[in-house]
């Protein structure tokens, strides 16, 4: 097949110009994860009316998105809140705020959970302490445990001795559920972010509090780094009286985890410009068509296993799934994700990709944070139900960005070998992702096959 100049990619809507393919291969001691492309002297093309393969392409519209301004998400999350103990605790659905408050870590401790090396916090009647006329009436859903937990350990009247230390700045108290996952550390500093919004407090002066079992971890760097101060409950020795205090939501309540029900979730983008800002990362990069980054995240040794034609199991690396697509950007810049980088190097590197393409791996996280122009692409393992895993599609969605997605079970007969047929869709779909981003004109047609 014939090489098609840059004019005519231009002119036409093609991107597959060049004969080059850069082999991914890692290198542990760069930080930057940048690559270059070395020639070769072939590149495949695929042409969309060669199969009849159906629309396996999942592309999410560029509508405007109904965001929810501050005020009115304020409004709207805090209409409902039950006032209790002369309004010094305030249940809302899906959290809590407190005034006066006084945690005494003396009735807490930690638990071993069942027969599992993990320990989780329990707390007794005493861990918090508040004077209160009347009685404490409130009860949270299962999924909402720890804001039940807490409702329960409240004691009426407070500590004879009052020398205990007071804080009068804003405080959040979080449990968390989930360890290490950047996903749902995402999820809990949104929930967080989303608080000080509706309270309209800057974030950047709300102190952190962790009331579970999790010992110190590579994540809490980020919440210190983000938020005023972050103390874990183990550090707390003595009774403290906190002023105010919001009880904050679980991970798997936050809007980040309900992608089926929401079109929209509020200050997504202000919070992209939090988090970058907070790690000193430029969030203004700009768009160049003719010299784009592409970001290819490659875990090595992972792959999509298919039967192929006859029968027989068939198995396709990643570094082969991803070949076509490194000889069609090969004029290009070629990222690979920084996996061992800090967050904040890492962040460095997503806040300029513009094309951004991994199999489903919960470091697509990071759609969170790419420009707003970037364009995904999922690729998921052939046993996997891509309508049972919307989250990284949601986010693009919630961010108006163009997504699409490839594989999954949806997936059916496969008539040629797994690697013509990788390699003929996948790059189709990379064509269309550069001509829906660089062509202003281009319309994108109902479906991606002929």
């Amino acid at each position: 097949m014939r090489k098609i100049t840059r004019q005519a990619c231009q002119t036409l809507g093609l991107f597959f110009s060049g004969l080059f393919v850069l082999w991914v291969t890692g290198n542990k001691n760069s930080q930057s994860g940048y690559r270059n492309a070395r020639e070769v002297k072939h590149v495949q093309q695929w042409s969309a009316g060669t199969g009849s393969f159906g629309n396996k392409v999942s592309k999410v519209a560029n509508s405007k998105p109904d965001v929810l301004l501050p005020d009115q998400f304020a409004i709207s999350l805090l209409k409902r809140g039950k006032k209790m103990c002369d309004s010094n605790l305030i249940a809302y659905g899906h959290f809590a705020k407190v005034t006066n408050i006084v945690l005494d870590p003396s009735f807490g401790k930690l638990t071993q959970e069942g027969n599992s090396k993990n320990e989780s916090y329990s707390v007794d009647p005493g861990f918090f302490q508040m004077e209160c006329n009347g009685k404490i009436d409130v009860k949270y859903p299962n999924r909402m445990k720890h804001l039940n937990s807490w409702a329960n350990a409240i004691k009426i009247g407070l500590p004879n001795d009052k020398t205990y230390e007071t804080i009068t700045d804003w405080t959040i108290a979080v449990s968390r559920n989930h360890n290490n996952s950047i996903y749902y550390t995402m999820s809990d500093i949104y929930n967080a972010f989303l608080l000080s919004r509706a309270f309209d407090i800057d974030p950047e002066v709300v102190d952190v509090i962790f009331i579970d079992g999790y010992p110190e971890n590579k994540m809490n760097s980020t919440w210190a780094r983000l938020f005023q101060k972050v103390t874990r409950i183990e550090e707390v020795k003595k009774p403290v009286l906190y002023k105010n205090m919001i009880w904050g939501l679980a991970d798997n309540d936050s809007p980040l985890n309900f992608e089926y029900k929401f079109k929209s979730i509020p200050n997504l983008e202000e919070f992209r410009k939090f988090v970058l800002r907070r790690h000193e990362v430029d969030f203004q990069h700009k768009l160049d068509c003719t010299n784009l980054n592409v970001l290819i995240l490659n875990k090595n040794q992972k792959f999509i296993e298919f039967k192929n034609a006859h029968g027989h199991p068939e198995k396709i690396y990643e570094n082969m799934l991803y070949q076509n697509i490194l000889e069609i950007f090969s004029d290009h810049r070629i990222v690979l994700f920084p996996f061992q980088a800090t967050l904040q190097d890492q962040l460095k590197v997503i806040s300029k990709i513009d094309i951004f393409i991994s199999l489903h791996t919960e470091e697509l996280t990071h759609v969170m944070f790419l420009p707003k122009h970037a364009v995904v692409l999922e690729i998921f393992k052939l046993d996997v139900t891509r309508s049972d895993n919307m989250h990284y599609q949601a986010l693009a969605q919630w961010r108006n960005m163009s997504y699409y997605s490839w594989g999954g079970t949806e997936i059916q007969d496969l008539t040629k070998s797994a690697s013509t047929f990788i390699q003929g869709q996948i790059s189709h779909i990379a064509g269309e992702m550069f001509r829906q981003m660089c062509i202003p004109s281009y319309k994108k047609s109902s479906t991606i096959w002929n």
